[in-house]
């Protein structure tokens, strides 16, 4: 005799006997629990914040849905991710086109769309973007990827803000790149953005890396830029057995906005807007098959 379960108050064997398996069964009471859990965190610090949920950890109409009614973000790597949000009418200003290789399609895709921001990767990316823009006469806003040098405490297959990562500007070259773009007309430089790795259970690779970020922040105002959010990515852990931990959200933030604000008044910079990235996070203890 097969014993039912229940999975978010639902009784799994009969969503198998109405829809057929193999079944991939998705809790929105999860993802609006494991996004509160974010949301009340940062309210309680009292945080100038923002939420960009990773579309590719989960999206479609449904899940874009969700998170547009809780007031999230969304961050989108792909044309199909970015088409996929306007179908589901998400607000445009509250989308950020990622990745690290995008296409001149995607691109002017972005600027159709008239979308938030795009996270530009290269200098390469830079230039591209900014000679698409002019085409279009458009303007867009812009944040920078850097690589901070910080090696997360994660698997090495999955840490990104290594000296070496192929991912964003080397954190020697920033300055040199924002001086570059001072020539650049149609891009609107408002931020810097990092993302350290994957699947990360301890808060303190992270309070490293905002220091770091802060004090690039402090260097790039001396020269003339006033940037206004920082991104500090995602990559919070969560249990892939049983007994594995779990990221404690509500320490993380409380820890991060007491050293954000610290640091900021030692070095005499205005606190940023703080932005994070959570998609496994949000989605990851949300499904089963």
């Amino acid at each position: 005799m097969m014993t039912n379960y229940l999975f978010s108050n639902h009784d799994t064997v009969a969503l198998a006997e109405k829809y057929g398996t193999p079944l991939y069964v998705i809790s929105e009471d999860i993802i609006r629990e494991n996004l509160t859990k974010i949301i009340n965190a940062f309210t309680k610090q009292n945080a100038t914040y923002d939420i960009n949920y990773a579309g590719k950890a989960f999206l479609n109409l449904a899940m874009c849905n969700i998170i547009k009614d809780m007031g999230v973000s969304l961050d989108v790597v792909s044309g199909g991710e970015l088409y996929t949000a306007y179908m589901a009418s998400f607000p445009m200003e509250r989308v950020c086109l990622h990745g690290s290789n995008k296409t001149v399609e995607e691109i002017k895709m972005a600027i159709e769309y008239n979308i938030g921001k795009v996270i530009v990767d290269s200098k390469y990316e830079l230039e591209l973007l900014n000679a698409i823009c002019e085409e279009h006469n458009h303007v867009m806003r812009v944040s920078i990827r850097v690589s901070p040098g910080v090696e997360a405490h994660t698997h090495e297959f999955i840490q990104t803000g290594k000296i070496d990562s192929k991912f964003g500007i080397p954190l020697k070259q920033v300055r040199d790149l924002f001086d570059f773009s001072k020539d650049l007309k149609n891009i609107n430089i408002i931020g810097l953005h990092c993302h350290i790795g994957s699947q990360i259970i301890d808060e303190e690779p992270f309070l490293v890396t905002a220091e770091v970020m802060l004090n690039l922040m402090k260097e790039l105002k001396e020269d003339g830029f006033s940037l206004t959010e920082l991104n500090l990515g995602g990559g919070f852990g969560i249990p892939q057995m049983r007994h594995d931990a779990s990221f404690n959200v509500d320490q993380y933030i409380e820890k991060l906005m007491s050293t954000v604000r610290r640091i900021c008044s030692e070095i005499q910079l205005e606190v940023p807007k703080i932005v994070v990235e959570p998609g496994r996070y949000t989605v990851g203890t949300a499904g089963i098959v």
